[in-house]
């Protein structure tokens, strides 16, 4: 049975848990920072870290690679920039939302897509939906 080390937030602030449903622990992993490795790209966009997980490219060329054939490199290469693009964008609204309110962030793509990782915790109801709301509204 798998046992991960949790953090996660509830109404009275951040919390810290040992989980063992397996369900919870696969999750965890997945949507979790993945940790660093040396083929990091590392910047900054707008005064906010940006760190790429090498498995960001890998995933995004393989869910695009199903166009390579009907469409050749160039297609492949425009997808896996739009792609980068999209998701840096989504993420760098989240990271706003959190400066708005006091909290600065860092952001993180990886296979799953990407992250925005905020320094300490993002106090209230609404501030935090004001901040799941910037990633997507951030888009338009």
């Amino acid at each position: 049975m798998a046992t991960v080390f949790v953090a996660h937030l509830d109404s009275t602030g951040p919390k810290l848990s040992w989980v063992t449903d397996p369900r919870v622990a696969i999750a965890a992993r997945v949507l979790a920072e993945p940790e660093r490795t040396r083929w990091d790209l590392n910047f900054r966009a707008f005064r906010f870290p940006v760190r790429i997980h090498p498995f960001f490219w890998i995933g995004t060329v393989l869910f695009g690679s199903s166009a390579l054939d009907a469409f050749g490199v160039a297609y492949l290469l425009a997808w896996v920039a739009i792609v980068f693009v999209s998701i840096l964008i989504h993420e760098l609204g989240h990271a706003f939302a959190f400066r708005w309110f006091g909290s600065d962030s860092h952001v993180v793509l990886h296979a799953f897509g990407g992250l925005a990782i905020p320094w300490s915790a993002v106090r209230g109801r609404w501030k935090r939906i004001v901040v799941a709301l910037a990633g997507p509204i951030a888009g338009f």
